[in-house]
């Protein structure tokens, strides 16, 4: 059950004597009556210190919203008080409002701070009281919260222009049991709603879905209007030692996309020492492209675009755009650099992000849009660094794309699986290596980059591989593909998929070998949000982790349900070198539909065997559209 003023209040221990305070400041308490009913002051007014200020019983991290408290103060007149907060960072609350006692405070930078509050009368403003003595806070830096901390870079809730409404559905796992989740959303211009709490009272592995989690902020946060809004949400929980996994849903009808909660690393920010790069922007008459950044730092800061087509040369023009603390933007980049489609028209291009000045922290995704059908498909964006195989979206010299498909659709037409390869090196050459049920084939020579940045794209890779390898039939199989540079480092590159058919698909990274894509000894995964019921289909997909490892695996997979408890059997999957499977989870767990119907579920992968590791990837499929979209694996216990 949601404890309202909790969320409000946040420091629960507290509630009793906050209303208290609360009470005695609004007058409740006292039969003096309105300011204006009030008798003449006198000559002089005593304003008594408040108590020290208390807030959140709970670890504090920079740029995060934090309610804080005082009260207890008395006017010698019978006045309402008002209260006022220094922070010691520059910053204060002013004169509150008479009756309001506390304060939303967001530390822009780590570090040590002493919280003071004073009063003052609300009728005779000149008489204050002395400051409070200090709450010491110990404000951490955010890198600290990887564990407990996720951004999702889109949220909205507004009517589609062909029709219906965009909703954006949630998921939230907790991992560690226990763990309280607040939420701030953020939307353009710097404005933020927040904190509030929407997951308490939790078990180890219990998970929470929200169908609309605009409209659930809503009713928790009546006088802000969230309909027709687009934004970022922060979730975060009391501390690091709780840990939380956020996935995501944004569909209108029978389309949607769907993107994991991001973590505050590397992989998938940048600030002025970490550009990064989104692949795959089109514009054209089948698809439209966006771009979405959300700045998570209390400072502004200003950022270059620039769109690159296949030989790396810059489209149009570079635009900048000035980020406010906590803003959120959403924009066409082909209309910022003044290529707009009809006039121009472009395919196989690259969104360079550049922060150029200011500290800040940016949280960035792509989108398509098919233009026909408005199904949506999202693109997580990478670091864009030279060499920076440190990360599992980085460029590096090697990449596992989970699943490539060509073959006809049970709906009608044809799946296929196009590609986009960028060379961020230069000069390098990109060889693949296909892993189906049928077997593995290659390695292939399959392109050799130009300049920096320089992109190739095959509109149907298995295609592609079929005129390079034409005694054997890639017609009709679904497979991985590995890809590495026959040249080793430094030379590295990207890759993204769009599987299609016809006007619905999903977009997918191709992954670097690291154990937050595949599951190893010590290391579980999860895949979040499966479904299986009349409107979803859910499967997944294992790859061995080719040239990296060299026994087989064998991974432990598990169901769970909303509270945690294992759905049907748990069953095996085990793998040798250059492996492959796809398999309907239900249905391996002897629950398949519609025998059985499921949602809000995930799967816990742990591997029992072996010394290598399986890169996993999750996906679902509308029923009635056939519309695919893909689910990034997550890890479970790092």
């Amino acid at each position: 059950m949601k404890k309202a003023l909790r969320s409000t209040l946040v420091s629960s221990g507290l509630m009793a004597a906050f209303l208290i305070v609360f009470l005695a400041a609004a007058g409740s308490l006292s039969s003096t009556g309105s300011a204006n009913s009030a008798a003449p002051a006198p000559a002089t007014d005593v304003v008594s210190t408040p108590m020290t200020p208390w807030g959140p019983g709970f670890t504090i991290f920079e740029t995060l919203p934090y309610y804080f408290n005082t009260g207890g103060s008395t006017c010698s007149g019978g006045h309402p008080v008002q209260y006022y907060y220094d922070f010691e960072d520059g910053t204060n609350s002013g004169w509150l409002p008479v009756g309001t006692v506390h304060f939303i405070k967001r530390y822009a930078a780590a570090g040590s701070y002493e919280i003071r509050a004073k009063a003052r009368c609300s009728v005779d403003t000149a008489f204050e009281s002395a400051f409070s003595t200090a709450l010491t806070v110990d404000v951490h830096y955010l890198w600290e919260t990887n564990k407990s901390f996720h951004v999702l870079p889109e949220a909205i809730w507004a009517p589609a222009t062909g029709g219906g409404t965009w909703v954006t559905e949630v998921q939230i796992t907790d991992i560690t049991g226990g763990s309280e989740v607040f939420v701030c959303f953020n939307t353009s211009g710097g404005t933020w709603r927040g904190p509030m709490c929407i997951v308490e009272d939790t078990s180890a592995n219990m998970s929470r879905k929200f169908t609309n989690i605009l409209a659930e902020l809503q009713a928790q946060d009546p006088p802000f209007n969230y309909y027709g809004k687009v934004g970022a949400i922060e979730f975060w929980t009391q501390d690091d030692a709780h840990i939380i996994r956020v996935a995501s849903r944004t569909l209108n009808g029978n389309y949607s996309k769907t993107f994991p909660g991001l973590r505050r690393d590397w992989s998938n920010m940048s600030d002025p020492d970490t550009p990064s790069i989104i692949q795959n922007m089109t514009s054209t008459a089948a698809y439209r492209s966006s771009a979405g950044f959300f700045n998570a730092a209390g400072v502004e800061m200003t950022v270059d675009f620039q769109l690159l087509d296949s030989a790396g040369n810059l489209i149009g023009q570079t635009f900048s755009r000035a980020f406010a603390a906590y803003d959120y933007q959403s924009f066409n980049p082909f209309v910022q650099a003044g290529v707009p489609y009809p006039t121009s028209s472009y395919d196989n291009a690259c969104l360079r992000v550049i922060p150029t000045s200011g500290y800040g922290l940016l949280f960035g995704f792509g989108a398509l849009a098919n233009n026909a059908s408005n199904d949506p498909a999202a693109m997580i964006t990478g670091p864009d660094q030279d060499g920076g195989g440190y990360t599992w979206n980085a460029p590096d010299w090697e990449k596992h794309l989970p699943e490539a498909i060509w073959a006809p659709a049970t709906g009608g037409g044809t799946w296929t699986t196009e590609i986009q390869i960028t060379d961020r090196h230069g000069g390098t050459q990109v060889e693949a290596t296909f892993n189906s049920a049928s077997g593995s084939r290659g390695p292939f020579v399959l392109w050799t980059g130009g300049n920096p940045f320089s992109s190739v794209k095959f509109t149907n890779i298995l295609q592609t591989l079929q005129a390079l390898d034409p005694s054997f039939n890639y017609y009709g199989k679904v497979g991985a593909i590995y890809f590495k540079t026959t040249q080793g480092q430094p030379y590295c590159f990207l890759v993204t998929a769009t599987t299609k058919n016809g006007n619905y698909a999903k977009t997918y990274p191709a992954t670097s070998s690291r154990y937050d894509m595949a599951v190893g000894p010590g290391y579980d995964l999860m895949v979040q949000n499966l479904t299986s019921n009349a409107t979803y289909r859910s499967s997944v997909i294992f790859d061995y982790a080719a040239g990296i490892y060299g026994s087989p695996v064998t991974v432990e997979c598990r169901l769970r349900d909303a509270d945690g408890n294992t759905i049907g059997s748990p069953f095996s999957v085990t793998l040798g070198y250059l492996g492959f499977y796809s398999v309907n989870p239900f249905a391996a767990a002897g629950v398949p539909y519609p025998a059985y119907t499921h949602d809000n579920v995930w799967l816990h992968l742990t591997a029992t065997s072996g010394a290598g590791g399986l890169v996993v990837y999750g996906a679902t499929a509308n029923s009635a559209s056939n519309d695919p979209a893909s689910h990034l694996p997550a890890m479970y216990n790092h």
